[in-house]
């Protein structure tokens, strides 16, 4: 439950900021963006528990995803020691720019 809370509600500092528009908003501005952002966190608590709404992730972060919980796995079964699953998870994250293309 933890996990679904900490999803939800990730971010909602932006959303207000937006929402607000001003870096300093009036005091009754703020508090109905902070009741409706209230509203609408109970109402996708109560839609994730429902497995009613689901998140979306771009097809290369779900991609890595699996191969992150694919090494953690092969970790917890004793298949990979804990430098293999360092270097492992090294080659994953890796920069995606080459050494020659940064100094240029």
């Amino acid at each position: 439950m933890l996990t679904i809370l900490c999803f939800l509600f990730s971010g909602w500092h932006r959303r207000l900021n937006h929402k607000a528009i001003d870096s300093f908003p009036p005091f009754y501005l703020l508090a109905k963006l902070l009741h409706d952002e209230a509203v609408t966190a109970v109402r996708n608590a109560e839609l994730v528990s429902d497995m009613k709404l689901r998140r979306y992730q771009r097809a290369r972060y779900a991609t890595l995803q699996g191969k992150t919980f694919a090494l953690w796995k092969s970790y917890r079964e004793g298949n990979l020691t804990s430098t293999g699953l360092l270097k492992a998870f090294s080659c994953l994250y890796k920069p995606s720019v080459s050494v020659t293309d940064a100094v240029e």
